[in-house]
């Protein structure tokens, strides 16, 4: 993987959802942020694929009650290793949290390794 475009922080977040997601062989997908302040959560999320959004709105209850609203980056990773967007409703809860979330930005891959969205971007 070409990292050479990324920031520490992505590499900190890209390395913590690849140990998630080898770890928990049952997850769906695994997402990381890093707030504002300097801070990484992260999850493994086990019913994106049922619909369920619990493990979703737990996610984002976990960082929020931390004073945590403000995210700078987010990695969301699939079981396959593909980097993808997170869900429209992890989207929605992150923009509700804090409207400036908007800016937040996510790693995707390309065809050539690595690029970086705006939360805006990906919006429907």
């Amino acid at each position: 993987m070409n990292m050479k475009n990324t920031t520490l922080e992505f590499e900190k977040l890209l390395k913590q959802v690849e140990k998630l997601i080898k770890f928990d062989l049952s997850a769906d997908q695994a997402v990381a942020v890093w707030t504002s302040k300097d801070n990484m959560f992260c999850f493994a999320n086990h019913s994106i694929m049922s619909g369920n959004m619990e493990d979703e709105n737990n996610f984002v209850r976990t960082f929020a009650e931390n004073g945590d609203k403000e995210i700078r980056y987010v990695v969301c990773m699939w079981n396959d290793t593909t980097l993808d967007v997170p869900s429209c409703h992890l989207r929605d809860l992150l923009i509700e949290l804090n409207p400036s979330n908007l800016e937040t930005e996510i790693l995707l891959n390309n065809g050539e390794g690595f690029q970086v969205k705006s939360l805006k971007m990906l919006m429907p």
